[in-house]
C-alpha cells in the first residue's frame, strides 16, 4: 500500500498472495507488476511478472492461459539474452520457463512438444552445470531437467532411455543428498530418484532390480 509503484513489492505480495491461496490478488499484484517494467529497462520485471501469472493461470488449471503467460515471459528473457548472451542468471531464467512450458504442454497432452521443451531446458541447464559444479541449485535443475525427460519417455514406452535419465538424475541426487545429509529436501529428492527407476524396471519386468531400488528409497525416506 505504502510503495504501489514498486515492482519489487508487487513480485512480493503476488508471491505471498499466491502461496496463500489467494488467486485474484496474486494476479493482480503480478500484472501490476508487468505494467511497471514497461520500457525498455524493465525486461527482467516483465519476465518475473510473467512468469508468475503463468504460475497464477497453471494454479487455476487456466492452462491456455497459463501458457501463453509463460512463452510471453520466455520472450523477454531471449530479449535480455540479445544483449547480455553470457549471463548466468538469464540463462537459468530461460531455461525455467522451457520447464514451465514443457509442463503445461504435458497437461495439455501434447507429449512432443513437452518433451521438445523440457529438452531445450535441459541443454541449458547442463552448461549451467558444467560451468559450476559447485553450485547446488543448477545441480538440482539439471536432476530435475533429467527426471521429466525421463517421465516423457517412460509415458512414451521407451523405458531404456527413461531408465537412462532417471539414472542421470539418480547420480545429481545422491551426490546432493551426501554432501547436504542435513537438508530433508535433498533426501527426499533421493527417495523419490530410487522409486522412479525401480518404475521403469517393474515395467521391464525386472522385479527383484526394482524391489532392491525400492528399499533403498524407503530406506532412505525412514
Amino acid at each position: 500500500d505504502l510503495a504501489p509503484d514498486d515492482p519489487e513489492g508487487q513480485m512480493l505480495l503476488g508471491v505471498l498472495s499466491l502461496r496463500a491461496g489467494k488467486l485474484d490478488a496474486a494476479e493482480a499484484a503480478f500484472r501490476r507488476q508487468i505494467r511497471l517494467g514497461r520500457g525498455a529497462d524493465g525486461g527482467a520485471a516483465r519476465y518475473r511478472g510473467g512468469t508468475m501469472l503463468g504460475d497464477v493461470h497453471a494454479a487455476r488449471e487456466a492452462l491456455d492461459e497459463a501458457l501463453a503467460a509463460y512463452q510471453d515471459a520466455q520472450r523477454e528473457v531471449l530479449a535480455l539474452l540479445e544483449h547480455d548472451g553470457e549471463n548466468a542468471a538469464l540463462q537459468r531464467d530461460l531455461s525455467v520457463t522451457c520447464d514451465r512450458i514443457g509442463d503445461v504442454l504435458l497437461a495439455k497432452g501434447d507429449i512432443d512438444g513437452a518433451l521438445k521443451s523440457f529438452r531445450d531446458g535441459l541443454e541449458i541447464a547442463e552448461v549451467l552445470a558444467t560451468r559450476d559444479p559447485g553450485n547446488a541449485g543448477w545441480q538440482h535443475d539439471l536432476c530435475v531437467s533429467h527426471d521429466r525427460i525421463g517421465e516423457i519417455l517412460s509415458r512414451q514406452g521407451d523405458l531404456g532411455a527413461a531408465l537412462d535419465c532417471y539414472r542421470q538424475g539418480f547420480v545429481i541426487a545422491e551426490r546432493l543428498a551426501r554432501h547436504e545429509p542435513d537438508r530433508l529436501d535433498w533426501q527426499w529428492d533421493l527417495s523419490e530418484s530410487y522409486d522412479r527407476i525401480g518404475d521403469v524396471l517393474m515395467a521391464q519386468g525386472k522385479a527383484e532390480e526394482a524391489l532392491e531400488q525400492y528399499r533403498h528409497g524407503l530406506s532412505v525416506a525412514a
